[in-house]
């Protein structure tokens, strides 16, 4: 059973609308909805949940999709929202780290709680397989229908074809490893780097490996903060840098506003290609915001904005600024290849700061 099989059997039971933050594994299905022009992409799989809420309180049987990483955002919502007024709809979850030790190590204790995750929820699950996909979906729209409850499909790796639509490019001129090199070349060796989790991180790895460099596997969104949390500590003259992305900005972009007001010698650079480009290229809400208005906003009080080769002499500006964002307008390109991250190539010991 493939994406569109999946869309299409979903349609003709009354499905409507979806929304969702990607995962790679839904990546057809989402592809398939936008086809459709009836995805909505949510920067959090809470807000993901809670606008399910809202089209379930309007009598319509509607559908989340995300990543089981991204289930723990989603857990409020789901407890004190859909459990409490009985909303009934579809989780179609990603199920990264399974079977447990078989994929990158960000997934495997998520991989490993998932379902009892959702058993302590009160969200009766079904995991699909290649072999009975048709059939588990089935059960678990009836279950939706004669129950009048949310329930889960969980979508192991491999179950459903792989999405290799070919995304277009944005138009910008800059790509990412350009602006990464860049960014490098103004940093000393006591500079402290944390890099968001995907693409970017392992282009990082891949370009300027170092031992300050903190990689962050998962935790989308959290760069930004943890940034703030090492900078309070920092009590030397280095500074801290945080190489972000869009659609990981947007998914906590309440922090922007501690940050600028907790931060010291924090310099947050955003890279903005207007996708998520680790789970496929689908389209973020990036190209609706205004990142430099945004910080403005927030009470940063350096506000930098680059969009081409000749605006790159900006960061190292912003280097020797503190409290600063700096939003880099990027394409999508990336190289073919990145290589894996692994623990071991970050030295925690690096970081400690004595007291």
């Amino acid at each position: 059973m493939n994406s569109k099989d999946i869309v299409e059997m979903l349609y003709q039971q009354g499905f409507s609308p979806f929304v969702g933050v990607p995962c790679s594994l839904l990546a057809g299905i989402i592809t398939e909805l936008e086809t459709r022009g009836n995805y909505i992409s949510a920067t959090d799989e809470g807000e993901a949940i809670a606008v399910v809420a809202g089209a379930a309180l309007a009598g319509k049987l509607p559908v989340a999709l995300m990543q089981n990483s991204g289930l723990g955002n989603a857990v409020n919502p789901i407890t004190s929202l859909i459990n409490v007024f009985g909303f009934k709809g579809l989780l179609f979850i990603g199920y990264r780290g399974y079977p447990h030790g078989t994929d990158e190590i960000q997934h495997q204790f998520m991989g490993s709680i998932t379902e009892k995750l959702l058993n302590l929820l009160e969200i009766k699950s079904f995991r699909l397989s290649a072999e009975n996909t048709k059939d588990t979906l089935g059960s678990a729209i009836d279950c939706v229908k004669t129950e009048n409850k949310t329930v889960a499909i969980l979508l192991p790796e491999g179950v459903i074809d792989k999405d290799d639509t070919v995304k277009t490019t944005n138009g910008n001129t800059l790509n990412a490893t350009i602006v990464i090199n860049e960014i490098f070349r103004y940093l000393t060796n006591t500079d402290t780097v944390i890099s968001t989790t995907g693409t970017i991180s392992r282009m990082v790895f891949d370009t300027n490996h170092r031992t300050k460099n903190f990689y962050m596997f998962g935790s989308m969104g959290c760069a930004n903060a943890m940034g703030l949390g090492y900078s309070i500590i920092n009590n030397d003259d280095s500074r801290i840098v945080v190489i972000d992305g869009d659609g990981a900005v947007l998914m906590k972009l309440g922090s922007m506003s501690t940050s600028s007001k907790f931060g010291k010698k924090l310099i947050h650079i955003v890279l903005d290609n207007g996708c998520y480009s680790t789970t496929g290229g689908q389209l973020s809400n990036s190209t609706f915001v205004d990142f430099e208005k945004v910080a403005k906003g927030c009470g940063y009080q350096n506000v930098f904005t680059v969009e081409t080769v000749e605006e790159l002499p900006k960061l190292e500006q912003a280097m020797n600024r503190t409290k600063t964002l700096v939003a880099v307008k990027i394409n999508n390109d990336k190289p073919k290849s990145l290589p894996r991250i692994k623990l071991c190539d970050i030295d925690l010991e690096s970081f400690a700061i004595e007291s």
